[in-house]
């Protein structure tokens, strides 16, 4: 199942309204994400709990949930 270009966007806007969440990109066709955060402000988990919180009742959560987050330590 591919995630429409909206819901991706919607997404990420979401994520960087949160703080410690840099720079987020979510491929529409993989479902991947990659997630840019500041480890000290909000966590992996906690990217992930968001992610699955505004997707909630969505007929992507599936995808959603199937998102791999990857996490760049800043300096």
């Amino acid at each position: 199942m591919l995630l429409h270009p909206a819901d991706a966007l919607a997404v990420e806007k979401h994520l960087q309204m949160h703080p410690g969440v840099r720079r987020i990109e979510i491929s529409p066709v993989s479902g991947v994400a990659i997630v840019e955060y500041d480890e000290s402000l909000i966590t992996l988990e906690g990217i992930q709990h968001i992610v699955a919180e505004y997707m909630a009742g969505s007929t992507v959560l599936v995808t959603i949930n199937a998102l791999m987050l990857s996490r760049t330590k800043l300096d």
